[in-house]
């Protein structure tokens, strides 16, 4: 394979914004690691990508034969997520997504009469600590970037076995190729097929008591409505896009700008018991069904008009599921592991499902170069331990956020900001790799306990308001 080198070095997260390091290489000397990747979703693309530029040899496998995402949900990349992808392509893929992103720096919260209840900094989500955009675009612009490099990219590829020995790791795809390898990634979501080969459990998925609506409306038509437009006014205020959010009992409202108003986005967050759905497969939800969340607002008659100009067939409805922890990510000879959804899937909500998956494939591809050809076992018990414990406090508290949509009123008007965790964010999920390597793959050898230093205080998730960016400026309020 070939190797790259950066001429003026890769962009970085540096306290929170983005810098310019010095000159480092795209690519690493190659290991001679051979990696499979199963499914090519966020968590994938990040394991293939971050396993080339760290020198393994990657095939990336896909079910699907094209990659799209969902093309009216929204998605943010929060600092921790956003320091790894920072650095794809010489900051090629950085410049890329900036140019899609919300740039609105603070989201307002109102109650259902149009009230303003709080005003809120997006650190961590905003340009310069994270990236807001939408989740089609996301994936597409990473699925391209890993096109330029030298992966093995196989698209209409279902895995339908895996298989490990003490010495490799394979996969059986579309129920005829065999194909080998060093170990393998599996990555293929929260109902991932190699969930029970690997961990020998099999979780029920979890509904949460809450489900969604989403979309995306072009504001060429928004524009043109007297009593829709007022959205799209003042932008330059927040940074040149908007962000607001709106609160009723049992719902939450969220619309936002990407690219400077160039597009809008919505999302419903609704508690099961305010309304049920049975849509039809043909012919999916309807404005009219988005609409009666909300027909008893006073706020109505502002938000429906924009409402209204959601493209048909282009809504999106899902229930908010989650997983419970899997004993172990990692199989019976330690030559496969799980990741992202597959290993630790979380409500939407919590806003960490993707940065997770992110750490996931980021620390793997590091440890597989640290540990070195014929310690494959090694490394994916390393990887387990570094990211384990992260990974399930985020997972155990994924419904926080939908608790205070269950009863606002009653809560304190700061907690109906998104989630911005100094523990979670701050964190450089890389360079921990690096200082701790030595120190779990002696315990992992050991059979001796590993304590993480990538935990919150106290050991368990609670909504906290505590990053602000960069180092010595933070807000230390938190929920109770």
């Amino acid at each position: 394979m070939a190797h790259e080198r950066s001429a003026n070095g890769e962009r970085q997260y540096h306290h929170g914004r983005i810098h310019h390091n010095n000159p480092c290489p795209i690519r690493t000397e190659t290991t001679g690691i051979r990696v499979i990747v199963v499914g090519l979703g966020l968590g994938g693309l990040t394991a293939a990508i971050e396993c080339y530029r760290n020198g393994h040899d990657v095939i990336a496998l896909e079910r699907n034969d094209e990659i799209r995402g969902v093309g009216g949900d929204c998605i943010s990349i929060t600092s921790n997520g956003a320091r790894v992808v920072s650095k794809w392509g010489d900051g090629a893929v950085h410049a890329n997504l900036v140019d899609r992103m919300c740039r609105a720096t603070k989201v307002q919260a109102f109650n259902d009469r149009g009230e303003l209840l709080n005003e809120n900094d997006l650190w961590g989500y905003r340009k310069g600590t994270g990236y807001t955009t939408n989740r089609g675009e996301l994936v597409t612009i990473l699925f391209r970037h890993l096109q330029t490099l030298d992966v093995d990219i196989r698209l209409n590829s279902c895995v339908t076995e895996l298989w490990e020995t003490d010495e490799e790791a394979g996969v059986v795809i579309n129920e005829d190729l065999r194909l080998s390898a060093d170990c393998v990634i599996c990555s293929d979501g929260i109902h991932s097929m190699g969930r029970a080969v690997i961990s020998r459990e099999e979780p029920r998925v979890r509904a949460s008591g809450f489900s969604g609506f989403s979309s995306r409306i072009d504001t060429d038509e928004v524009a043109k409505d007297p009593q829709a437009n007022w959205f799209l006014k003042d932008m330059e205020q927040s940074g040149g896009d908007k962000a607001q959010t709106w609160f009723g009992d049992g719902v939450q409202f969220m619309m936002m700008t990407l690219r400077g108003g160039l597009d809008l986005v919505w999302v419903f967050s609704y508690k099961d018991s305010v309304a049920t759905y049975d849509f039809s497969p043909a012919t999916g939800a309807s404005v009219d069904n988005v609409v009666e969340l909300i027909k008893d607002w006073p706020v109505r008659a502002k938000l429906e008009p924009i409402l209204r100009k959601t493209p048909a067939n282009a809504i999106y409805h899902r229930q908010h599921v989650f997983t419970y922890p899997l004993k172990t990510w990692v199989s019976p000879r330690r030559r496969m592991f799980l990741m992202g959804d597959a290993a630790h899937a979380v409500c939407s909500v919590v806003g960490q499902g993707g940065n997770q998956a992110i750490e996931d494939g980021a620390v793997a591809a590091i440890a597989l170069k640290l540990a070195g050809k014929g310690n494959e076992p090694l490394a994916l018990q390393v990887t387990e331990k570094i990211r384990y414990q992260r990974a399930v406090t985020i997972q155990l508290g994924c419904l926080a956020p939908l608790e205070v949509v269950s009863d606002f009123k009653d809560k304190d008007p700061r907690l109906l900001a998104p989630p911005r965790h100094s523990w979670i964010f701050e964190h450089d999920c890389q360079e921990y790799v690096y200082r701790e390597f030595t120190k779990v793959a002696q315990a992992v050898q050991d059979g001796t306990e590993y304590i993480p230093q990538n935990l919150p205080d106290g050991g368990a998730y609670r909504l906290d308001y505590d990053y602000c960016g960069h180092l010595g400026h933070k807000h230390t309020h938190h929920s109770t």
